[in-house]
Order: C-alpha cells, then structure tokens, then sequence
C-alpha cells in the first residue's frame, strides 16, 4: 500500500501542484521508507522523457559547435533553429541558462553569415528576457548577446554608407557601454572576457582615432599581464586593432610584432590564430611601404606554420596568404612564381565548401589570368609575339569556357589579342580564324544585353571586323564570312536587337550588298550619317554608327573607335 501511496501521491502533486495532496495520502496509507521510494521512481519514470529529449538537444549542440569549428555556419544555424523549436515545445522543461546559450549561438551563426538583423533579433531575445536577472550564469549571457549585438551594429555600419548609420552607431556603443558600466569591476572571468570584447567593439566603432586608440590600449592595461586564454586572447586583438589605425606604419608594425613577440610560440589555437593575424596584417602595411621583399617572408612564414592546419580559421589565414603572397611576387616581376602560387591556390582549395575560401579561389582565377594578360601585353610591347602568343593561348585555354562575365571578358580579350598576336608573325589565315571565333562567339548571337553592360564585348566584335576587313583587304584573302564588312555586320545586329516601328519598310539588310546597307543605314538613321556620307570612307560610317549605338545604351567607351582607326595604318592592329 506504500508504494501505491506514493505513486499516486506523486501523481496528484504533479497535476494540482499541490505539495498537501502526497502529505494526506501518505499518513493514509503508507510508511515514510516506500512512500519516498516510491516518491523518486515515480520522479524518474515521469522525467524519462524530459532526459531524453535534453539527451537529444546535447547531442546537437555538440554537432552545431563542430559545424561551428569547421566554418559551416549553415549546417550550424539549421541546428541551432532546430533546438529553438523544440525548446519552445517544452520550455519548462529546461533551465534559463540552457534558452539563453542556444538563442546566443544562433545569434554567432547569423552573424557570420552576415544575417545580421536577424542575429540582432536573436541577441535582443536574450537581452528582454534575462537581462535583470543577476544570476551569474544568465549575466554572463545577457553580456554576451550585448557584445553579440553591438559586433553586428559594427557590422552594418562598415556595409552602408556614413549618412545612415549614425543610430546604429549609437546603439552599438550603448551595448559596449553597457557591458562596462555592469561589470567592469568584476571579478568573474567570463564577465571580465566580455568587458574586453566591449573595450575592442568600442575601439572598431569609434570614430576619432584618439579615443579608439584609448579603449584599445584599457583593454592592454587591464589584462595586459593576465594569464587566462580568454583575457590573453583579447589583448592580442587589442594589439592588432591598435594596428590597424595607426597613423605611422612604423608604429603598426611594432604593435604587430608585439603580438608575434608575447604568442609566437603559443600552443593554445585561439592565440595562433591571432598571430596568424598579426602576420597578415604585417605582410600588408609591408606591401603600402612596398617593402615586397620583407612582405614576401612574412607570408611565407604564415604558410609554414599554418598550412597544414585543417582548421576552418587556419585555412582562411594561409588561403590569404597564399594570395597575397601571389601580389608581392607580381610587384618584384617574379610572374611565373605568381602563377604557380595562384595555381597552389586553386589546386590546394579548389573543392573547399567553405564561401570565404571559394571566393578566394574565384578571385585567384582571376588575378591569374589578369597578369597571363599582362604578361602577354608586356611581351607584345617587346615584340615578342610569339611568347605573347603562348600566353594568350594559356588565357583562353583557362577560361574559354567560363560563365562568370568577367572571366568571359578576359577570354574575349584574349582571343583578339592573339589575332593580333598571329598577324604580326604573318600568320594571317589563322589570325582570320580567331577573329572568326570572336564573331562566331559574340557577334552571330543576340547580346545586345551582354553589350549593354559591358561595352567591352560590343568593343571587342566591332575591332575583330575591322582587323579581320583590313587582312583580307592588304593580303588578299578569300572572304568566307557571312558578313561582307563591317557596316552589314552593324546593319544586321541593329535590325534583329532593336527593329524600330516602321522599319519593316526598310525591309532587312541581310543579305544586301554593302551599298543597298549604306543606303539602308541612311534611311534609318539620318542623324548618324551626315548627307554626303557616300564621300566618307567605309571605316569613317562604322565610327558614325558606332557612336551613335553607344549614344543609345548611354555607355562610356573608355577610348574612341577613331583613335583605333587611327592606329590601324600603322600597326595593323592593337592590343587591347
């Protein structure tokens, strides 16, 4: 009968809260032992399902933390979103302390996938609901989310403009103000952590160098000599923020060898990661000296300690370093080791899910044909046209088939500088056929939106029929084009992208002769050709209508098509 009495004594303080029930229930039918028995199995019993689900969310806030460590804040957020959901299922069931951390963590998520409003909404979620609790565990919270969210306010004043972000400013140093004022004399570590994160925030945010300056160097006063990770970790960004906005590079510099001085031999990887910081920083304002040399040893010092590293914040560092490694190397015209380190680059990074690394890989293949085409511009200015051929070739080989436009335009660019390339070694039948492909590619398809934002490309179709027109004509080459000459190429690309009402009078101009088009263009156009255009040369009336279409998109052309026919008589091309 014990038994029994405790377990429905349980039962009815469970339901009705009322402590009195199992009181009466248990001087009726029990004895003290097998009521209290009695009383904890029913405890565990009822709570089986509590500790499982408590089980389950430890379980994916440890998942969410790798997620976390390994940069892929997604995969982290989608945890974090879910454990809020099944929080809000059964908040009784769990502590203050455990709301606040996973609202926090979902906040950090958002923030690093520069969501930043809704991380902000997060952070305040923690702010309104625990914020005048001074249970030590939920202040250390509610200063964190203030952190949290004055970093985000950082955040988006860096993004917009000056004129719009002067209440964000202002909230974000109301935040950083806060965590001082409440616990600037604490004793706690964790609170002490927050206080230097606020001094730092404050230091980012401020905007007279002197008082940034000034919060960079309390945070270097207060914990200077401190021997915690946490503390010595903020000192090491104070020392780098302090870099950052010195006015003398020297005096950057010393604050960046401070770091590397006090944690250079650091085993702790949040302390690494800030010399790795250091170091890039230091490579930087080397290079504004252009003090490559110097610049160049300090990435590759980077690479040794930390390109083995597999974690997320080491791989960005070294993927960093390698780039820039790549500009020093450019600047002191070592151009095929620049090469070869963007191509490291690419192979060593080229499958990384991270978006900050894959965006480095994208900008690698970038660059990387950006200097193949210096390279060949150099080569060709020397009259090395068969060396500036080769490379011209290597450019296409590497982004022929891009999508990405910029890359397009190299490929672009490169094909027409190989044309020239081709003609000036005399190889005039295959300079006719690259500029043949540069027609084929962009000139035989409707991209009068392509030509529209990017003039280049419209640039690029109208000089390959002028070089193409002029090697047929000095050398006698047999026509086996669709287009005759330049003007119908224009005639015909104007009338199947932007026909006019009431042109269907006029007819099309395919397939007309070159003086049915003149006449055609006249007709259409008789403020772009003057009225004695039959005097003007056929070249004279491809710059009139040239123009004219550039009036129409409203384009800026970086130079005239005349200065180009100008060139032509004497250079038989020119390198774009």
């Amino acid at each position: 009968m014990g038994w029994l009495a405790g377990i429905l004594a349980f039962g009815s303080w469970f339901l009705s809260k009322k402590v009195i029930m199992w009181v009466v229930v248990w001087f009726t039918f029990g004895g003290v032992v097998s009521s209290l028995v009695a009383w904890w199995i029913s405890i565990i019993i009822l709570k089986i399902p509590t500790f499982r689900k408590k089980g389950r969310i430890r379980k994916l806030l440890i998942k969410e933390k790798l997620f976390r460590k390994k940069g892929k804040w997604e995969e982290a957020l989608e945890i974090c979103q879910d454990v809020v959901c099944k929080l809000r299922e059964k908040k009784e069931f769990f502590s203050e302390q455990s709301v606040a951390k996973v609202f926090i963590a979902k906040g950090n998520c958002l923030r690093k996938l520069d969501r930043l409003q809704e991380a902000i909404v997060a952070y305040d979620e923690v702010i309104r609901e625990f914020g005048t609790i001074e249970k030590l565990p939920l202040r250390e919270s509610v200063m964190e989310a203030l952190v949290g969210k004055g970093d985000c306010l950082v955040k988006v004043i860096e993004e917009e403009s000056s004129l719009r972000t002067f209440h964000e400013r202002e909230e974000a140093l109301e935040a950083y103000d806060e965590v001082i004022r409440r616990c600037g004399n604490a004793k706690e570590l964790s609170l002490r952590e927050q206080v230097a994160r606020a001094f730092i925030g404050k230091g980012n945010i401020l905007p007279r160098k002197e008082e940034a300056l000034a919060a960079y160097d309390e945070v270097i006063r207060r914990y200077g000599n401190a021997k915690e990770l946490s503390l010595r970790e903020q000192v090491a960004r104070a020392f780098i923020g302090k870099g950052n906005i010195l006015p003398r590079k020297e005096e950057a510099l010393a604050a960046y060898d401070e770091v590397i001085r006090r944690y250079g031999n650091a085993k702790e990887l949040s302390l690494r990661e800030q010399v790795a910081r250091a170091l890039l920083e230091k490579g930087g304002v080397l290079g504004k000296l252009a003090r490559w040399e110097e610049a160049l040893a300090v990435y590759d010092e980077v690479i040794c300690w930390f390109g083995e590293k597999p974690e997320y914040q080491f791989r960005k560092v070294v993927v960093m370093a390698l780039f820039n490694k790549g500009i020093s190397l450019s600047k002191l015209g070592r151009w095929e080791d620049a090469l070869t380190d963007y191509d490291h680059i690419i192979g060593k990074f080229e499958n990384a899910q991270e978006p900050f690394i894959s965006d480095y890989v994208i900008r690698s293949r970038k660059t990387l044909v950006v200097m193949l085409g210096e390279k060949g511009a150099s080569f060709g200015k020397e009259g090395r046209w068969g060396d500036a051929l080769t490379v011209y070739n290597e450019v296409i080989r590497r982004c022929g088939e891009a999508k990405e436009v910029s890359l397009r335009k190299r490929a672009a660019k490169a094909l027409f500088n190989k044309g020239v390339s081709l003609s000036k070694l005399g190889r005039w039948e295959e300079a006719l056929t690259a500029y043949n492909d540069i027609i084929d590619k962009l000139g035989g398809v409707k991209e009068s939106s392509l030509f529209q934002s990017e003039s280049l490309f419209f640039q690029i179709v109208i000089k390959s029929l002028i070089n193409k027109d002029t090697l047929i004509q000095r050398h006698n080459l047999s026509k086996n084009d669709i287009y005759e000459n330049v003007l119908i190429w224009l005639a015909i690309w104007l009338h199947k992208n932007f026909p006019l009402h009431g042109e269907e009078n006029l007819g099309s101009p395919e397939g007309k002769s070159y003086e049915e088009v003149s006449l055609w263009l006249e007709k259409r156009f008789p403020q772009c050709l003057p009225q004695d255009s039959q005097k003007l040369s056929s070249l004279e009336k491809v710059v009139l209508v040239y123009n004219w279409i550039f009036f129409i998109f409203n384009l800026k052309v970086s130079s005239s098509l005349q200065d180009y026919v100008k060139e032509l008589s004497e250079t038989q091309g020119f390198l774009l």
